[in-house]
């Protein structure tokens, strides 16, 4: 048995190797054991989101398993097979501890910097997250996350899940009534932010409404957005800061009895869309459009309740880099913690005015409405910044599509 596991965490490590090291066009599904049933979201699996074809098996139900506690790191339990236990009956000293996946799951989120699979279970108000090239689950023991009474209180099932390019998870309820965010340094912190808002002009369509509304899954941009697609397809972006959701539209193209239930993003940028009741496929929005096509070369994919990875929505869809003589940024090298951008010749409008670091990820943003030719605007690099590259990126928020990428040095 030893040895078995040994072999199985050696496979695992060997996938994620690739997985890790680059953007990919890979994701996590959570899945039925079987042939594709539409039922029981027990099972989690990494797979190729072109071909649909499975990579791994990161966790079947029927598996050894090891449970830790996700502060302490201290072992919760082990078990040979789902199904046999190495614990002793419950007592107020040795409470009862679930199973990775016993009232099945919804909602899960990639952490691709410390390459852990985060998800919640409907019904229990808890967050765990599986180490994939472990095969090792952390519970947050005795720490809330949700409000749901039971398996029956299907609107405060958390069901919607994703990570921002901070590394900040959120998740929220199907009544939109919770919006939960966690962060997953070495002292996590979950906080319950309260109920996400709908902008004016929604209407008669609310982000809290079972009707159009529920289920569904939820993606990240670099500006500081969600996008939540609903099982019934609506489509809603979220502003993080402003707990605001504006409803876009409804989106068509899906075949008969699709719902939409899972969605990430592909190496391209693009929103991929799985569901819960249908084989037929994974779906490629378009988003300005509202329309989606069949992605990739599968005719057949895994039934999902929920899809996950660490892409994000429209890093490279229609962006291409320009002549950096229409912006210019000065002083480089930033010795003052202040970094000028001049807006030379760049068509008016919003820009979004990011500082990155080598890996990609956002330190701090602006967003800025630029006016006039040759506009000049600040963002603080602050003290914080150790010496050495980064990266500035100057991204039209709407209309014109060209991104200005340039690299500063902070000395």
């Amino acid at each position: 048995m030893r040895y078995k596991t040994l072999l199985t965490t050696i496979s695992l490590a060997a996938s994620f190797l690739s997985f890790s090291q680059q953007k990919s066009n890979y994701a996590f599904v959570i899945t039925s054991p079987g042939n594709n049933k539409t039922i029981g979201w027990t099972e989690v699996k990494m797979i190729d989101l072109t071909t649909g074809q499975l990579v791994q098996n990161v966790f079947e139900s029927n598996m050894s398993y090891s449970l830790f506690d996700a502060r302490s790191k201290k072992l919760l339990k082990e078990s040979n097979k789902a199904t046999v236990l190495n614990q002793t009956a419950p007592s107020a000293a040795t409470p009862l501890i679930r199973e990775p996946f016993d009232t099945y799951s919804a909602a899960a989120a990639y952490d691709a910097k410390h390459q852990r699979l985060y998800y919640t279970p409907m019904g229990i108000n808890q967050l765990r997250y599986i180490e994939p090239n472990t095969g090792k689950i952390y519970y947050f023991n005795n720490e809330t996350f949700g409000v749901a009474k039971d398996l029956n209180d299907l609107a405060n099932h958390i069901t919607r899940m994703t990570f921002d390019p901070n590394g900040i998870g959120y998740a929220l309820s199907n009544d939109g009534n919770h919006f939960i965010s966690f962060t997953t340094d070495k002292n996590p912190v979950i906080t319950d932010l309260g109920a996400v808002s709908d902008a004016a002009a929604n209407k008669d369509i609310s982000i809290h409404s079972q009707q159009t509304s529920w289920g569904g899954d939820m993606v990240a941009d670099r500006v500081g957005n969600l996008y939540l697609i609903t099982a019934h397809q609506a489509l809603f972006r979220i502003n993080i800061q402003t707990q605001v959701a504006i409803y876009l539209g409804t989106i068509s193209g899906f075949p008969q009895n699709f719902s939409s239930n899972g969605a990430a993003v592909d190496d391209e940028g693009n929103l991929v869309v799985s569901s819960a009741s249908s084989t037929a496929g994974y779906y490629v929005v378009d988003i300005p459009s509202l329309t989606c096509k069949r992605y990739g070369s599968c005719d057949s994919s895994y039934v999902g309740s929920d899809l996950a990875n660490g892409n994000f929505l429209g890093e490279n869809k229609n962006l291409k880099k320009v002549d950096n003589s229409k912006l210019s940024v000065y002083p480089n090298p930033v010795v003052n913690g202040l970094v000028y951008t001049n807006f030379n010749s760049l068509p008016t409008g919003k820009y979004s005015i990011q500082l990155l670091d080598q890996s990609g990820k956002l330190l701090s943003q602006k967003i800025v409405d630029v006016k006039i030719a040759g506009q000049v605007e600040s963002i603080a690099t602050g003290s914080r910044l150790s010496r050495g590259e980064y990266v500035m990126k100057v991204v039209p928020i709407q209309g014109n599509k060209n991104v200005t990428v340039t690299k500063i040095l902070v000395q």
